[in-house]
């Protein structure tokens, strides 16, 4: 009788995870918006998503919008870039579209500059922070990165989808 009872319990628990992985708001598609109108771009293994500046992101409950990448030279003599390597900072702004609260912020996205990961560095109080955002609420900020001066093709990473692995990459033209 126990061992019914917990094969029943073991089952049931599976279904209700498989239900969850299956409804949860990760899709398999994501949506870019331009100027106003938007495009959706099926997700699949081989298709990649690309946002340019002046795009937005809707995926993984956020719409995150890219602003602008650009070089940065910091003030303080302390601060430097490594050598034959530079700053550069991406501006986003990001809104919650589910009914509840969620984090996000600097750590969700990653830098590879022509394939190589790059180090995340942070600044001060205009950087993107990692945080509690409420339902319908947004935020804004910059992520900064140290990147080869030399780097030829340079993406941000992030994650849209937990359950796939799926990636949206923000293109960096400077």
């Amino acid at each position: 009788m126990k061992k019914s009872l917990s094969l029943i319990l073991t089952v049931a628990l599976l279904l209700v995870f498989a239900v969850f992985a299956l409804g949860s708001g990760d899709s398999d598609s994501t949506t870019v918006e331009k100027d106003g109108s938007k495009s959706t771009k099926a997700a699949s293994a081989d298709e990649r998503t690309e946002i340019n500046i002046g795009e937005t992101l809707n995926a993984n409950d956020f719409k995150i919008t890219y602003d602008s990448a650009e070089k940065w030279t910091s003030s303080n003599q302390f601060i430097q870039p490594g050598d034959g390597k530079q700053f550069i900072r991406l501006h986003f702004t990001i809104s919650n579209e589910t009914k509840s609260d969620q984090y996000i912020g600097m750590t969700d996205f990653e830098c590879y500059a022509d394939g190589e990961k790059c180090d995340m560095s942070i600044y001060g109080d205009d950087t993107l922070s990692f945080d509690k955002l409420s339902s319908g609420r947004k935020i804004s900020g910059y992520v900064y990165y140290e990147v080869p001066v030399s780097a030829s093709d340079i993406e941000v990473e992030y994650e849209t989808s937990f359950w796939t692995d799926k990636k949206a990459y923000f293109i960096v033209k400077l």
